[in-house]
């Protein structure tokens, strides 16, 4: 059936599914269904089947024990299992739906650690540039703006500091872009 495991605290419970596997049972065939059930998930195998022990588990005489596992036998909610065991479909249903729902969560997992991965190579692959051809790759992409700007207004050195040579320093001062004061160029007129 299922090789022991361990089973979270907590086991899903639908209403309707419970009411309808214990419509036609009695208060106390009912109860020792459900401790037994408990047990099966808590072990996460097939529970021993030792009436005078199960009859202490679930609180009720070892008669009573015998007679309500001869009805769920009968009627298939709890199976002997190939060891001699009592086991549950409910149970085997549950192991399984955790094994599908931890399958597909490490699934996922695996598919969001791969897209890390290939998001961080990327980055890596800048990262181990050295500094002089990363400061190389800077000037080529400087350089690329530059004559891109300088394209865009058409070469013209009066258009502002975009208009900069490759080199990236300043053009020797023009006259036009002096300011001189009037008062200082009639001085200057005056003297010389």
């Amino acid at each position: 059936m299922s090789a022991r495991r361990s089973a979270p605290p907590w086991l899903r419970f639908f209403v309707a599914d419970s009411i309808a596997w214990t419509r036609d049972l009695k208060a106390a065939e009912s109860g020792i269904l459900i401790n037994l059930i408990a047990h099966m998930h808590q072990r996460g195998e097939p529970i021993a089947e030792d009436h005078p022990r199960l009859a202490r588990l679930c609180g009720c005489s070892a008669r009573t024990l015998s007679r309500t596992i001869g009805i769920f036998l009968e009627d298939g909610r709890i199976i002997r299992s190939n060891d001699g065991g009592l086991w549950s479909d409910l149970v085997q249903s549950e192991i399984d739906h955790r094994k599908n729902v931890s399958d597909v969560r490490s699934k996922n997992a695996g598919h969001r650690w791969g897209k890390t991965e290939q998001n961080q190579t990327a980055f890596d692959a800048n990262a181990h540039q050295s500094s002089e051809s990363r400061e190389v790759e800077e000037k080529r992409s400087d350089f690329a703006s530059l004559v891109a700007s300088v394209g865009a207004t058409g070469g013209d050195r009066s258009a502002g500091p975009s208009a900069l040579p490759p080199s990236g320093r300043k053009p020797p001062f023009v006259s036009s872009d002096l300011e001189i004061d009037d008062d200082l160029a009639i001085e200057k007129r005056r003297a010389g």
